[in-house]
């Protein structure tokens, strides 16, 4: 977050950046109209900087440049939703996307994780889980793993499979190729191995997007491999 940025998150809390006398603080103006200060993560004792940085923000909200600052930094991001699976198909039914039209949704790319039949069959009695997109398109990449944190698993005589070294690079390339655009995702529940993909997305290209959906507890190995397809590209000699 550099000097001076303005995010807008849910409920309408303002969050201003500024800097004074070597201080990086954020003051945030809450719903009930009361302000917040805080500096490195912990409530601002200088009532100096406290002042000053409320009077700049209510000022900037009197003026209406919050809003239009918001605005146009939201309008410029391209945006990451990670999605439980029956979300996901929730959005694309009501949006009417499917194989048919789903490549005229130039604007956005989708990628469906789902379990292995093993998984799916054996340990989930998920057997008619399906990927809405019935194929991949040019912005649809569909994959099946298993939410685990290995290569392979065996459970009562069945074996799980994680995300292979080749899923990674086959995902790392559709991300770059759809780098322009925003990108829903999902797993069964949203929670693990599409938010390593989310995460991804959000930590190796800074700045290019926004996303209130991102969890903090991703699937580690998706995550490990997708940043080793990163580096392979763009950093050859990092081990």
């Amino acid at each position: 977050m550099k000097v001076g940025d303005i995010v807008y998150y849910k409920g309408k809390e303002y969050y201003l950046y500024s800097l004074y006398k070597g201080d990086l603080c954020r003051i945030v103006r809450l719903r009930d109209g009361k302000y917040t200060h805080t500096k490195n993560g912990e409530e601002c004792l200088n009532a100096n900087i406290v002042n000053l940085n409320i009077n700049e923000l209510k000022y900037m909200l009197d003026c209406k440049k919050v809003e239009s600052l918001v605005e146009e930094k939201m309008n410029n991001k391209k945006t990451i939703t990670v999605l439980p699976q029956l979300k996901f198909d929730e959005y694309c039914i009501k949006t009417g996307l499917d194989d048919s039209n789903v490549e005229n949704a130039n604007d956005k790319a989708f990628i469906s994780i789902i379990g292995t039949p093993e998984c799916l069959i054996y340990y989930l009695d998920e057997g008619d889980t399906k990927h809405h997109f019935k194929g991949n398109h040019s912005n649809v990449l569909n994959l099946d793993f298993d939410d685990i944190g290995y290569d392979e698993f065996e459970w009562e005589g069945h074996i799980f499979k994680g995300m292979s070294m080749e899923q990674a690079q086959e995902l790392f390339e559709f991300i770059e190729k759809n780098i322009d655009k925003s990108f829903i995702i999902h797993c069964r529940a949203g929670f693990s191995r599409s938010q390593a993909v989310g995460n991804f997305i959000n930590d190796f290209y800074k700045g290019e997007f926004y996303s209130d959906t991102l969890l903090s507890h991703p699937n580690k190995d998706v995550y490990r491999k997708l940043s080793r397809c990163y580096y392979k590209k763009y950093r050859p000699d990092y081990e």
